[in-house]
């Protein structure tokens, strides 16, 4: 899959901004509050401040609707799935997911996270490309640092396979993160 295939697909911009968030159906009962806004986890909350002292544009679980392979082949179904963030990026007319993984020592919830991860991939959304994945749980906060690092990285991930894109398309543009 080319890069550029990305702009125009599940993960464009114009997507982005039909996003609505709040999405999952859930309600969030903690006292996680930053900036009037209600999280589920301590680890989301953390996150969420980060991307706003990197000065993104995010969202907070909005839907999206993803392809799953049903049990027959050639049998697709259309389903929604909350991620915890989508992160928008207008220059690069895409954006990209953060999923924070808080409870990996429950064996149910880290099944769940397989299977949700699975469907990304599926969907041709990867980590370290798409997606920013943060491990956390109560005994481990990461870093202001290391949350910085990861979404770093998918941003060079991202600003690469854009600059290769627009060279095969023959229109050079700087990118300034």
């Amino acid at each position: 899959m080319k890069v550029s295939s990305i702009y125009e697909g599940s993960l464009s911009y114009e997507k982005y901004c039909d996003l609505k968030e709040y999405s999952n159906p859930y309600p969030i009962e903690t006292n996680y509050i930053s900036g009037g806004r209600r999280f589920r986890s301590r680890l989301e909350l953390h996150t969420a401040e980060t991307l706003d002292l990197l000065g993104l544009d995010w969202k907070y679980e909005p839907e999206i609707s993803l392809y799953m392979p049903g049990r027959f082949q050639g049998d697709m179904r259309v389903i929604s799935l909350t991620p915890d963030f989508a992160v928008g990026l207008p220059e690069l007319k895409r954006y990209f997911l953060i999923e924070c993984l808080g409870r990996l020592a429950d064996s149910a919830y880290t099944g769940d996270s397989y299977d949700k991860l699975k469907i990304y991939a599926y969907n041709g959304i990867y980590p370290s490309r798409d997606m920013v994945l943060i491990p956390g749980n109560n005994n481990y906060m990461p870093s202001e640092e290391a949350i910085i690092s990861s979404i770093v990285s998918t941003l060079n991930f991202i600003c690469s396979g854009a600059v290769v894109s627009m060279n095969q398309s023959g229109s050079v543009r700087s990118l300034v993160l």
